[in-house]
């Protein structure tokens, strides 16, 4: 593996000789290493992959200079930014301090704090692609910590491997650009090495979302794409905006599985009680069945199992009328009984269905991590005025109006990848290293606060809130419009929400923010700087 180079401070990226999205000068960034197995049924062989944080949570200013390209409220600076490529030239992405950002990697263990988007890469340059046609994905998650109101993800996109790193973004994967998702958002301050200006262009892009949940509900979800790779759309015809949704270049809604919402509601919880104790850590498993069994088949059903104090453990079968397909699986006759028992546009069959899931897979996913709060009735409760004992009519059992946490870490360890049988065969070369502060949040969930707006009742087709919070801009919110009509938008959250410590912050820490608890103060020769509601930081006076 490649380690990161080190860049001096006020080095030569300060003078921009091209146009390009610059790099960051003003500190240094190491890359977490994070091992991950690729298994086959004779054994599993460790990598040393990396761990990079997304662009949109970096400090984005001036090259040469400490001022922002976009203010507080998402208003570039037109000065520096006239045009889209004028601004790639004059703005750079600053490096990153993981540990003070929250980001942890130990062995084979990762955690983070809320409010996070995180890539796996190959090496310091290039994201990692998963082919994962006729193999299985396995990870362990402790969502223990993650109650009502908070949205923990794995899930695999269709970016490009180098980050759509060009001649006009130089930046590229080893700062986390190149996003893109189902939802085709359009709130990306840079797409293919252009400023976004008018936050009009969108980021299409296949997606699979390996786990949306946290303690109290879980969900897996197809979402298929008309288009290869990154696309952009243009349009709100091509977004899917509005009442563009399901002409659009992505499905959107997905077609997916949450054993609460198909009326299994004893499955999947915090304590004893539950099939599924989400209070303890569990493995998950996820098989990609292609008709020929190889890799070059067609994708016909994606299945999901658990694996708890050694014990496997299935996912039950729906239990509403009218079906009757295993709830073990997402396959198209799935989808297709369930878009019609939960009176839902079945735009995952008319945007491919699996073949379509499957040719993307087959091209290769970048795998994402991310964790972000807000109003979550689609995932973990119940639309105002629905019908909890009819299909659609609740997605979890957290209660309306109560607060969204602001503290909720994430782990996840010994991610492997292989042969259909070979990731679950063997035991993980070292245990899971528990990195979350000993003083925890209660394990039992605070209910959680229902958005206002009407129910459509979708499921199973729970997908993931595509465009997460950018820290540049407050109309760049992450587009979390889905079947079951989530908020629109979720909070802009911080880029680094890096637990409280004492005494002032050093150079280039964070120092306030909505969700910061911790010192405001900076170091001699600092300023605390504010960049948005969820973000301000220590830079040279």
């Amino acid at each position: 593996m490649k380690i990161s180079t080190t860049i001096a401070f006020l080095a030569s990226a300060l003078i921009a000789q091209s146009y390009a999205q610059q790099k960051g000068a003003y500190s240094t960034e190491v890359h977490p290493v994070l091992q991950t197995q690729t298994c086959t049924n004779s054994g599993c062989v460790t990598q040393d992959t990396k761990i990079v944080l997304d662009s949109n949570w970096r400090w984005l200013h001036q090259v040469g200079n400490y001022s922002p390209c976009r203010s507080d409220t998402g208003v570039w600076n037109t000065t520096v930014c006239p045009d889209g490529i004028s601004c790639a030239q004059n703005c750079a992405y600053e490096n990153v301090d993981y540990s003070a950002s929250g980001i942890r990697a130990t062995g084979g263990t990762l955690n983070w704090d809320l409010n996070k988007r995180l890539y796996l890469l190959e090496d310091d340059n290039t994201y990692k692609l998963y082919k994962l046609l006729n193999q299985e994905f396995t990870f362990e998650i402790d969502l223990s910590q993650a109650g009502c109101n908070v949205d923990a993800g794995l899930y695999f996109i269709e970016m490009d491997k180098t980050g759509d790193r060009s001649a006009t973004n130089t930046a590229g994967a080893m700062y986390g650009t190149g996003y893109c998702d189902a939802q085709c958002g359009t709130g990306a301050p840079f797409i293919h090495g252009k400023a976004n200006l008018q936050n009009k262009i969108g980021t299409c892009c296949a997606e699979f979302d390996l786990l949306e949940g946290n303690s109290v509900s879980t969900t897996f979800t197809s979402h298929p794409c008309t288009k290869t790779g990154l696309y952009e759309c243009t349009s709100p015809l091509e977004c899917g905006e509005g009442d563009n949704r399901y002409k659009g270049t992505c499905d959107m809604d997905g077609c997916g599985v949450n054993p609460w919402a198909l009326n299994n509601r004893t499955f999947y919880g915090p304590g004893s009680s539950f099939i599924l104790d989400s209070t303890k850590p569990y493995t998950v498993v996820t098989q990609f069945i292609t008709d020929d069994n190889t890799a070059t088949g067609n994708l016909i059903e994606i299945k999901r199992f658990f694996v708890q104090n050694g014990k496997t453990i299935g996912h039950p079968d729906p239990n509403w009328p009218g079906l009757t397909q295993p709830g073990s699986s997402i396959t198209d006759s799935f989808c297709d009984q369930g878009k019609i028992v939960f009176n839902s546009v079945n735009d995952h069959k008319a945007k491919g269905g699996l073949v379509s899931m499957g040719k993307a897979l087959q091209r290769g996913l970048v795998l994402s991590f991310t964790s972000w709060t807000g109003d979550l009735p689609w995932l973990d409760g119940s639309y105002p005025g629905s019908d909890p004992t009819k299909p659609g009519g609740s997605q979890g059992s957290c209660a309306p109006n109560s607060p969204i946490p602001t503290y909720a870490p994430i782990t996840v360890s010994n991610i492997r990848v292989g042969d259909i049988g070979s990731t679950t065969a063997t035991s993980p070369p070292n245990p899971p290293v528990t990195l979350a502060p000993t003083t925890k949040a209660p394990p039992t969930p605070a209910p959680t606060a229902s958005s206002p707006t009407t129910v459509p009742t979708p499921p199973p087709t729970t997908s993931r809130p595509t465009s997460a919070p950018t820290t540049t801009s407050a109309t760049s919110a992450p587009t979390t419009t889905r079947a079951t009509s989530a908020p629109t938008s979720a909070p802009t959250s911080a880029p680094t929400t890096a637990k409280p410590s004492s005494g002032a912050v050093g150079a280039w820490g964070q120092c306030g923010g909505n969700n910061y608890n911790g010192p405001t103060a900076c170091v001699s020769g600092y300023t605390c700087h504010l960049y948005s509601e969820w973000y301000s930081q220590c830079i040279p006076q």
